[in-house]
């Protein structure tokens, strides 16, 4: 008997980000830079069993708030292993849009969809040309 072919079906409907967690703040006109920061920390093992002692993993660049990162941050312009630096270290990242002036104003128009309130809605929004469904 012959193989059938898989159907590939998607676990779930694939959503913009900017509608899968809409309090998060995305670049636009109306929000033009946004910073990040890491912090170098050592994390360590869960306590064992019997002893209770724990081992040092390593140094990790943990978000502010966040129990749980990477050893390596990277981007466009900088590479920054956990390791490299003293524990505490703040690895301050920083992303800015740069509009051109006459597009800067062409730019914000008011959207009901990306703010309930009809404000500014963000670059590349479609909304307006898009069938509500």
């Amino acid at each position: 008997m012959a193989r059938q072919p898989r159907r590939r079906v998607p676990a779930r409907r694939l959503v913009a980000t900017r509608h899968t967690n809409p309090k998060e703040q995305h670049h636009g006109p109306a929000n033009l830079e946004r910073t990040g920061v890491l912090i170098a920390t050592t994390l360590h093992t869960k306590p064992d069993r019997w002893t209770g002692k724990t081992e040092p993993l390593g140094r990790y660049w943990i978000p502010e708030g966040a129990t749980t990162g990477s050893n390596l941050a990277t981007g466009p312009g900088y590479r920054a292993h956990a390791n490299d630096v003293p524990e505490g270290t703040r690895l301050v990242i920083t992303a800015r849009i740069e509009l051109p002036e006459e597009q800067q104003e062409a730019a914000t128009q008011s959207c009901p969809v990306c703010d309930g309130t009809g404000g500014d809605h963000q670059i590349g929004c479609h909304h307006d040309t898009q069938e509500q469904r």
